[in-house]
This record gives structure tokens, C-alpha cells and sequence, in this order.
């Protein structure tokens, strides 16, 4: 749970400076909404604050694709 913490506050921070302070505007869901033009870019910028916030070696990230129309599943990770 600490690092998650110590992740969700560095990365508020990184989106501020990049994004401005209506980016870290938290939503009902308690996320933030930056205006992210790529998928590329939002998994770049986590990439960086979880090395920043000092996890790197401890947290990975990892989603799930499921692909339309199909029942295969792809595990990804970063």
C-alpha cells in the first residue's frame, strides 16, 4: 500500500508540471484525467514515477487485453 501511495503523489506531481493544475483535478473515482494525446505516452509517464518514487524494483505493471470478438487474453507487461 506504501508505494502505491508514495506513486499516486509522485505522480500527481509529474502530471502538475507537465499538464497544469486541471490535470491533477481528481475525478469521483480518485484518478486523474490529463490530456494524454497516446496510450504510449500515459504508460511512459508511469514508467518514469514508479522509478522516481523509488519501486522500480518492486513494482511492475502489468493489464490485461482482451481483444474484441475474441476470448484470448494477452498478458502485457512494462
Amino acid at each position: 500500500m506504501k508505494m502505491g501511495v508514495e506513486v499516486y503523489h509522485k505522480l500527481k506531481s509529474v502530471i502538475k508540471k507537465k499538464y497544469g493544475q486541471e490535470a491533477v483535478n481528481v475525478g469521483d473515482e480518485g484518478g486523474f484525467a490529463p490530456n494524454i494525446q497516446e496510450n504510449k505516452e500515459g504508460l511512459e509517464s508511469l514508467k518514469t514515477v514508479i522509478a522516481k518514487a523509488g519501486t522500480q524494483a518492486k513494482l511492475s505493471l502489468e493489464w490485461m487485453l482482451l481483444l474484441p470478438n475474441s476470448t484470448r487474453k494477452t498478458k502485457h507487461t512494462i
